[in-house]
């Protein structure tokens, strides 16, 4: 068993923690993947939306608001920069004051970077711990779950692990593409498991990810296309269909995480409402997940 000699902490490696998929020795679950069935999560994901439909769509629809919002200014600046390279006169700006509105743009750009660093990524932590909170409960618990990772203890962590996570999509997709788009899927989980366990370690989380989505790529992928008949109902009705949709595309990813989250049952993370305890039966760790560190 490896134990890193810097900390005494014993890292998630599948090898550490013996048969994570049971059924399967960890070879197997290497060479055949994890396979989970896309219409099974879909049927769950429909069962459980139904519980908390509204409460879901209005925090997709907050979320969705706050994101665009970095997105139409970035729209705008591209038309000034367009209009100066056409002539420098866009909007009345002479040549002169090209040199100041660029250095406003590049201002503009890291202000947008800034805030999704640190307030959009948080929120789309809080987003999944709605809805794997909710999932747990069988009921809504609450729109104020979007502010999670703000009052969890852990909005440090939470922001590097997620700020190194766009680092990497966008140095693998700055080298090709194809390998960008796969590195996508690999770390797909990482909201999902930083919502149950905020404070784990960054290194774990990202062997983690790897782990649950070895042989399940492509699955995710065909899950993500099989919804493209709702997302066209949703463009035919003038794109706001969209909208409606998406809770119950939300509930049913959430699914496959749980399904995902449960190959790898040998590594001490909890989730899907279950508490860590002392031997009192007393609560050590608040909300739903935690992280033990096994020293």
């Amino acid at each position: 068993m490896y134990i890193d000699i810097n900390t005494g902490r014993i890292p998630y490696r599948p090898e550490n923690f013996g048969n994570s998929r049971a059924g399967q020795t960890d070879s197997e679950k290497r060479r055949n993947g994890y396979m989970w069935s896309i219409g099974e999560v879909k049927r769950r994901g429909w069962r459980q939306i139904g519980l908390y439909y509204w409460p879901a769509f209005l925090l997709l629809l907050i979320f969705s608001l706050a994101s665009g919002l970095g997105e139409v200014f970035r729209v705008d600046i591209d038309s000034l920069i367009e209009g100066i390279m056409e002539g420098g006169t866009f909007y009345g700006i002479w040549d002169m004051a090209a040199g100041l509105l660029l250095s406003f743009v590049a201002i503009s750009g890291l202000v947008g970077l800034l805030v999704r660093i640190f307030v959009l990524n948080p929120m789309e932590v809080g987003v999944y711990r709605f809805f794997m909170e909710s999932r747990a409960e069988g009921f809504s618990v609450g729109v104020s779950r979007i502010l999670y990772a703000f009052s969890s203890g852990s909005y440090g962590n939470i922001v590097k692990i997620m700020f190194f996570r766009d680092l990497f999509l966008f140095l693998w997709t700055l080298l090709l593409i194809i390998p960008g788009i796969v590195k996508s899927f690999e770390y797909r989980m990482i909201p999902y498991i930083l919502s149950e366990n905020p404070d784990a370690d960054m290194r774990d989380v990202f062997a983690l990810t790897k782990d649950m989505m070895r042989g399940s790529k492509f699955q995710l992928f065909l899950f993500d296309l099989s919804f493209l008949g709702w997302y066209l109902l949703g463009i035919l009705a003038c794109g706001i269909g969209l909208f409606f949709v998406a809770p119950y595309v939300s509930a049913a990813e959430a699914e496959v995480y749980a399904e995902l989250r449960n190959s790898v049952s040998g590594f001490p993370l909890r989730g899907f409402g279950e508490r860590n305890t002392d031997s009192s039966g007393e609560t050590e760790n608040e909300g739903w997940g935690g992280y033990e560190n096994q020293e």
